[in-house]
């Protein structure tokens, strides 16, 4: 052969085999998103997009594998780890961007994961969600040689300097688990599914000082590449290659957080709005038991802790919702149900709930009802001036004839008015709560006093009664309100259990005997009708007359189920 054409075939060797082009990028992330028709219409200036009014927290990324045992004895597999912190950064910076939700926010240390810790910083922060990511696996993998031939030809030649010929495929393969769901672990998951990304999904192509091949004459790439990779060399691989694979999932999970959460809440139907809000609304409940009063004059409220006891144990069961107290479950007995704790209690919650959540307060302890002038409102210049506000500002002379009060376990006989709580006080604060279900429960009464009732009323003191408990607690939209007895009745306690008579059937009814339909499941307006029957059976057995009230109950809204 003549040199011309050795000289050629050389060229062409050269120039055939051997590519020194940078390996492209992938796409910017907005790009990708810009051109998906799922997300695509979050980034478009022209359409304006309700976001979900939901507040997300995202935890650590959790590592569930060992990368050292992962490919120990395949050596064209090599598992290093990705820096999930940053991983993190970009997602949370991602979803905010995208506005999908009201606040988006990374919780929990990245370096110490302890899913307790990431639980209740989210409650102290006020949020509704916890998006929680495993990564099962992240690798990369050798795929090939893409040009044998021109490899071939040179190292047969011995064409130096043959090492640089090879153009090999890598990819990076991950593999991620990831659970959106209400900070109230015991609520459905909004949607838990594993995210797969395979290394023939991110192949691309490497020169070996795109791989950074180690020595000039690193003979080992001549025949088995794989053989030749050392730790710095996967970790360049992964540099190049390991940002396609992260991309792809975002996508996928941006995906899911659209056509799962937001879209379906924004714009999807009633059925698929409530589905969204039953898996986001967090529950929180105020449980308050007094039966012992500090003033001895007040009397006591038989077995009123111990009704209190047993509906906060059933809050913190599974079919209870699976409560937590000191964190969504706020328990106040005996000296602790003071009046200021109880608003404080009352407040606390509605710095903590949002639109989608629902709110239990419970009271068992002494009702009164404090006589008023027939043609006049309180005097503004008394403390009971606070009792008369809001929805009772414009009861007629009629309709309110007594202003009914709570006494917390700090009240006094002699200040009625200055240390209970009115009815209209609290209702003003309860409907200043944000949340879209509320439920106010009274195991107490208002009526005049009689043996065994949960009933005050002063020595003596004889005059009439004209309460009205719809117009002094003053329900909206989404509140309801259920009394152990009208108005004009006493609640009490069955002589032959160490219980209230209305809390022991409620408690019954929410342990499954109010579910009507046997679907397993016992709806606030099913037990409601429960309560209402089996209570006034009792009662009238029992030779007294009793019979729960409900206000404010719309059967054909969503409402309270149990379990949850």
């Amino acid at each position: 052969m003549s040199a011309r054409p050795l000289v050629t075939l050389l060229l062409l060797c050269s120039l055939a085999g051997c590519r020194v082009a940078d390996i492209p990028p992938p796409a910017r992330l907005e790009e990708v998103i810009a051109r998906d028709p799922v997300l695509g219409r979050l980034v478009d200036a022209e359409v304006r997009v309700e976001r979900a009014p939901f507040r997300l927290a995202v935890a650590p990324i959790v590592r569930s594998y060992d990368p050292e045992q992962l490919f120990a004895n395949n050596p064209s597999k090599h598992a290093s780890l990705p820096d999930l912190h940053g991983v993190r950064g970009e997602l949370v910076d991602t979803i905010r961007r995208l506005g999908l939700f009201e606040r988006v926010t990374s919780r929990g240390e990245s370096t110490l994961v302890d899913p307790g810790r990431v639980v209740r910083q989210a409650w102290s922060e006020g949020d509704d969600l916890i998006l929680e990511l495993t990564l099962r696996s992240y690798y990369q993998e050798y795929m090939g040689h893409s040009n044998y031939l021109w490899w071939f030809i040179c190292y047969a030649m011995y064409v130096w300097p043959a090492w640089y010929v090879p153009v090999d495929y890598y990819g990076v393969g991950l593999e991620v688990h990831a659970r959106l769901r209400s900070v109230q672990e015991r609520v459905q998951p909004l949607f838990e599914r594993t995210y797969v990304v395979r290394p023939s999904e991110t192949k691309t192509e490497h020169t070996p000082f795109d791989r950074g091949l180690a020595g000039f004459l690193d003979l080992g790439a001549l025949w088995n590449v794989e053989t030749s990779l050392e730790e710095s060399n996967w970790a360049e691989i992964d540099g190049h290659v390991g940002p396609y694979a992260v991309q792809r999932l975002q996508i996928q999970l941006l995906q899911d957080l659209e056509r799962e959460v937001r879209r379906p809440y924004a714009e999807g139907t009633p059925e698929e709005r409530a589905r969204v809000v039953s898996r986001v609304a967090k529950r929180f409940a105020i449980v308050v038991g007094v039966s012992n009063y500090v003033d001895p004059a007040l009397g006591t409220a038989p077995h009123a802790i111990e009704d209190a006891q047993g509906l906060a144990t059933f809050f913190q069961t599974s079919r209870g919702g699976g409560l937590v107290e000191g964190q969504d479950l706020t328990v106040l007995l005996g000296p602790q149900a003071t009046g200021e704790a109880i608003l404080d209690a009352v407040a606390t919650v509605s710095s903590q709930a949002t639109a989608s959540d629902e709110v239990i307060l419970y009271f068992a302890g002494l009702g009164a009802s404090l006589p008023l002038e027939q043609t006049a409102a309180p005097p503004s210049s008394t403390p009971f001036a606070a009792l008369g506000g809001g929805a009772l500002a414009g009861l007629s002379a009629a309709s309110a004839r007594a202003w009914p009060v709570l006494l917390p376990q700090d009240a006094s006989a002699q200040d009625v008015a200055g240390t209970g709580i009115g009815l209209a006080t609290l209702g003003d604060r309860l409907r200043g709560i944000p949340a879209a279900r509320l439920v106010a429960i009274f195991a107490t009464s208002f009526a005049g006093a009689r043996s065994g009732a949960r009933t005050f009323r002063a020595e003596g003191d004889t005059t009439p009664r004209g309460v009205d408990l719809a117009r002094s607690m003053g329900l909206g939209p989404g509140r309801v309100g259920i009394f152990a007895a009208r108005a004009d009745q006493a609640a009490r306690h069955l002589p032959d259990t160490e219980s209230g008579l209305f809390t022991h059937v409620l408690l019954t009814g929410l342990q499954g005997a109010a579910d009507e339909d046997d679907d397993t499941r016992v709806a606030l307006d099913e037990l409601c009708r429960y309560v209402q029957i089996e209570v006034a059976s009792r009662a009238g057995l029992e030779g007294f007359d009793q019979e729960p009230l409900v206000l404010g109950l719309d059967p054909t809204a969503s409402t309270l189920t149990w379990p949850r």
